[in-house]
């Protein structure tokens, strides 16, 4: 006795021993005990014999038991889950091993639904110690148990079948929800997005001749749709089309000496461009939770002219149409982007996206007036709908 309680002690193993028949009926009427002072009116009152590992019993744990006519194997059944407890038969002996982490704050409690001596029902509060996103959003599980003994034959308890792992199971999936099965490449998830950018542009321009002409940039905007396809646990590809515009202007600055003067004096000219851009980008998860993600994002973007204007105003009078830039514009530039994208689920399949980057242009967007190093930086916003996404 005194090894085998020795061997429990270090172990964490929790051993019934056999020789009690556990086919024997009897009545237990408990009402939040600890589990060691439920083992001790087992073994006082009604002969089952119990060793245990006092470290390893959650001392805080408290148990409620009322049933009436009950076997010895239903009533342990009945302690095995609202301790998180599992059991195996080996020879003459029931093996008790503890499976579940100490939650001390938890309480559980068995709430008696049905007396008839061979069904067993009972509820499981929300506060039963079970941990996850799920379990703790219902008010109670009922779990139904039904055991018949024909008169005469070999007590055999059934197979336990392991309980379901609910922690992973999740609400609202983020982008990259249920990708941490996922190892290879493949199409694992796709979908469409909308989106609204706007520009701050840091175009690098010549100087003009006359030093009080300035050129000035103004925010700029983008509209875009496209789509994604997840390729893997934390990597997507997405391709898209935006209406981009690359607006700027050139203010004279001069002063009028005499407002007669039949020469036309400017004042300012408006430059509009409008490019179709074809974002193509690659991202990577670094970050994913159960409702939103964080990716870092690097692309390539390559726009092409499909409109066009310009318009000088004047501080007498001129004619308005003017050509000093707007066919400098190049009608087809190249940039890289890098950037990072937050992305937050609000349903089912559907979920709002943030995307601060910095675009590089690879040459001058209008060779008049700009030098090729320019860029900008570009905050963008959307929303996402998933198309399908495989578990």
């Amino acid at each position: 006795m005194r090894i085998l309680l020795l061997t429990a002690l270090l172990t964490g193993i929790l051993t019934a021993y056999a020789q009690v028949d556990l086919t024997r009926h009897i009545t237990l009427d408990v009402k939040e005990v600890t589990l060691d002072k439920l083992f001790e009116i087992l073994e006082t009152y009604h002969g089952v014999a119990i060793a245990f590992g006092i470290d390893n019993i959650p001392n805080t744990l408290k148990i409620s038991l009322s049933v009436k006519n009950k076997t010895i194997f239903e009533i342990l059944e009945m302690v095995c889950t609202q301790a998180g407890l599992s059991y195996d038969v080996i020879d003459r002996a029931v093996v008790f091993k503890y499976s579940k982490p100490n939650h001390p704050h938890k309480t559980a409690k068995v709430l008696p639904v049905n007396t008839d001596s061979s069904d067993i029902s009972f509820t499981v509060k929300g506060d039963s110690g079970i941990d996850s996103p799920i379990a703790n959003r219902v008010d109670s599980v009922k779990l139904s148990y039904k055991y018949t003994i024909p008169n005469g034959a070999e007590f055999r308890p059934p197979k336990r079948v392991r309980r379901p792992d609910i922690t992973n199971l999740v609400i609202g999936p983020s982008l990259f929800s249920d990708g941490n099965k996922r190892s290879k490449i493949g199409c694992y998830g796709a979908g469409v997005f909308l989106s609204y950018a706007a520009d701050y542009n840091n175009f690098h321009f010549v100087e003009r001749n006359i030093a009080f002409q300035k050129y000035r940039v103004d925010w700029n905007h983008s509209m875009a749709i496209g789509g994604y396809i997840i390729l893997s646990s934390r990597i997507y590809i997405s391709l898209g089309g935006a209406y981009a515009t690359k607006d700027f202007v050139l203010n004279y600055n001069y002063r009028v000496l005499d407002p007669d003067d039949p020469f036309p004096i400017p004042d300012q000219t408006k430059v509009k461009v409008r490019y179709l851009e074809i974002p193509l980008t690659l991202g990577y998860g670094i970050l994913t939770r159960r409702k939103y993600s964080l990716c870092v994002a690097a692309g390539f973007y390559p726009s092409y002219l499909v409109e066009k204007d310009e318009h000088t105003t004047y501080l007498n009078s001129g004619n308005p149409s003017t050509t000093y830039f707007i066919n400098a514009n190049r009608s087809t530039i190249y940039s890289a982007t890098l950037g990072f994208i937050a992305h937050y689920s609000i349903g089912n399949g559907c979920g709002i996206f943030i995307e601060p980057g910095y675009i590089y242009f690879i040459k001058a967007v209008n060779k008049e007036a700009m030098q090729s190093n320019s860029s900008l930086y570009r905050i963008k916003a959307g929303i996402q709908f998933s198309l399908f996404h495989k578990h």
